[in-house]
Formats: C-alpha cells, sequence, structure tokens
C-alpha cells in the first residue's frame, strides 16, 4: 500500500511539472515566432525597419535569424520570462540594456544603423555560452 501511494504521488508530481512546462509566460517560443525561422524586418511609416525579438527562459532569442535592407533598423527585445538578457551586435559594437521580465523592464528598444550588406551574429551577453546567439543578415 504504502509503495502504491509513494509512485501516485510522484505520477502527480510528474503531471503537476509537465503542465507548468507550457503555455504563455512560460518562455515557450508562442505563434508569434518560430525560432527557426528568418524573419524580415518590416518598414515603418517614416521609412525605418522593425523588428521585434522575445528572449526566452529557454535562453533562445525568437527569432534567432533576422533579416534587413541596409539602412535604420529599430529592434525591440522583449523578456517573456524571468532570466536577465539583452542583445549584443559585437561587430557593430552596439549593445541594448537589459530586460529582465520585472514590470517596467520588460523590453528594450535599440537601433542599429546598416551601412552594408552582410551576417552580423547577435548575443544575449549573459547566455551566449548556452546558445542564445542569433544572427542579423543585411541584404
Amino acid at each position: 500500500m504504502r509503495r502504491c501511494t509513494a509512485y501516485l504521488a510522484m505520477a502527480v508530481a510528474a503531471g503537476i511539472t509537465l503542465a507548468g512546462c507550457g503555455g504563455a509566460g512560460s518562455g515557450t517560443v508562442g505563434p508569434r515566432m518560430s525560432a527557426a525561422a528568418p524573419v524580415a524586418a518590416s518598414v515603418g511609416p517614416h521609412g525605418g525597419q522593425r523588428v521585434s525579438i522575445d528572449a526566452t527562459d529557454m535562453l533562445r532569442f525568437a527569432p534567432m535569424r533576422i533579416t534587413a535592407a541596409p539602412g535604420t533598423l529599430t529592434i525591440t527585445l522583449h523578456d517573456t520570462g524571468s532570466y536577465p538578457h539583452n542583445i549584443d551586435f559585437p561587430s557593430l559594437h552596439v549593445r541594448s540594456g537589459d530586460v529582465n521580465g520585472d514590470p517596467g523592464s520588460m523590453s528594450t528598444t535599440v537601433t542599429l544603423h546598416l551601412r552594408k550588406p552582410g551576417r552580423y551574429p547577435f548575443k544575449c551577453t549573459y547566455h551566449s555560452t548556452a546558445g542564445m546567439t542569433g544572427v542579423l543578415i543585411v541584404r
């Protein structure tokens, strides 16, 4: 009887754990963006380009690949979880402010002035060794 109760308790705990792994706010990539699919920057009302990137508790950017044309690109970084994140473009010498999911620090904006085509890697300075990296492709 004791063994059966222990197995039941483990099954309930596993179910609760698995239920907490999905859904909004859990750091998963939602229907808005896929981490693997490249996302093209959209052109704003004043001609500048813009794109939004989510920073997740899975230590990934969503999207991880962005395409843009030469010119001005404004990136808004949203923290969808609880870890601190930022976005750093080492070859462009540009780093955003930090976001951490707390009210008032859930998003930050950085503007890039892209002068020529190329591939510009980006990373989270906190989590790049865990794979939180991406690439901006300027065409």
